[in-house]
């Protein structure tokens, strides 16, 4: 999991060789963008959501995607935890054909995501989105790139 500056994510672009694309279009990205899922190259994509921040939520987990979440307007709060030895525990919500699944753990840590920040979550790394900041449910809109995992 990586945590930082949205100004620092070109320290990142060696990680992945697709990192790049993130970075190309987080200079571009104005928080104007209509929500939506927008195609980038060699199956990386992002989604630009626009929704409400909750109470609770599962920590979840993605096996063929690498996320990477900004925010573009509003607050929220990410838990996270890592899934070493965990096992799923909602199977009938999880939705593989969505690379999607729900773990069951306490949350080790947790931090906040706004238009100055980003996120990016590894396969190994769960992480629970969307929550509220000040127990004060709000509308934000955030990027979540999605990288594809090398095979």
């Amino acid at each position: 999991m990586i945590f930082d500056k949205v100004e620092n994510f070109g320290l990142y672009k060696n990680c992945h060789k697709e990192f790049y694309q993130v970075e190309k279009f987080l200079k571009e990205v104005s928080e104007d963008i209509e929500p939506g899922r927008y195609e980038l190259e060699n199956g990386v994509y992002v989604n630009v959501d626009l929704t409400n921040t909750r109470y609770e939520g599962p920590l979840e987990a993605h096996k063929k995607y690498i996320d990477i979440q900004v925010g573009l307007t509003g607050e929220e709060i990410i838990e996270y935890a890592n899934i070493s030895g965990l096992e799923i525990y909602k199977e009938d919500i999880s939705r593989p054909e969505d690379d999607l699944y729900f773990y069951n753990t306490p949350s080790k840590t947790s931090f906040l995501i706004d238009k100055n920040h980003f996120a990016v979550f590894f396969p190994e790394d769960l992480h629970k989105p969307l929550l509220v900041v000040d127990n004060k449910m709000t509308e934000i809109k955030k990027l979540v790139f999605k990288i594809p995992v090398e095979k």
